[in-house]
């Protein structure tokens, strides 16, 4: 249950990079848009309890990947289907509000959902 700060580095690393070589006047607004995803997570973190602190890293590296047009469909997809999740695994396995289950898989799904689906603003 934990990402590894070098994974997040070197995916982001390589996002950049991507970018440098196709699109480089899209970085400072992907940038910002993982800042924001970022602090999003990071308040809920702060604030609320629950996320791990590799979720709220890995929100960042979300948010530069999907860019300001999909972030907002990507972590409501991500977050919804963290809830399925949970309420399958409570219905079928009597699961309480104790367990506890990781988000960034739930990311993960979430940002390749709303990038391949084109789920947001075009």
């Amino acid at each position: 249950m934990k990402i590894p700060d070098i994974f997040l580095l070197l995916l982001l690393l390589a996002l950049v990079g991507v970018d440098i070589l196709l699109d480089y006047r899209a970085i400072p607004l992907k940038l910002l848009t993982a800042l924001g995803a970022y602090g999003l997570f990071y308040a809920v973190y702060r604030l609320k309890g629950g996320l791990g602190y590799g979720d709220v890293k890995y929100a960042g590296v979300v948010g530069y990947f999907l860019g300001h047009e999909r972030i907002l469909a990507g972590l409501l997809c991500a977050v919804l289907l963290g809830l399925l999740y949970w309420f399958i695994g409570s219905l079928l396995f009597r699961w309480g509000k104790e367990k506890r289950f990781p988000l960034g898989p739930w990311l993960g799904c979430g940002a390749i959902a709303a990038y391949f689906f084109n789920f947001g603003v075009t």
